[in-house]
């Protein structure tokens, strides 16, 4: 992943469909933030069974319920 500071790795892993779970150290603007770790993603998906019909098989079908990811910032400003 490029370093695109803390605002563009969020949105990059929001766009790719994450909720994004944060934690950071100190109270600086996120803008100003540095990432210093990108961890635990966790995708859950179903998987259903449509049943055949009079003249289709039936059709495994899986989607993605949710899929989650935290980010480690340093806000500290130094």
């Amino acid at each position: 992943m490029a370093d695109t500071g803390a605002t563009g790795t969020i949105a990059d892993l929001q766009k790719q469909g994450y909720t994004v779970n944060i934690d950071r150290v100190g109270s600086g603007e996120l803008s100003a933030c540095k990432v210093t770790d990108v961890r635990n993603p966790v995708t859950i998906t179903r998987t259903t069974t449509n049943p055949p019909g009079p003249h289709t098989p039936g059709a495994v079908t899986t989607i993605t319920v949710s899929k989650t990811i935290s980010v480690s910032l340093d806000c500290t400003g130094s």
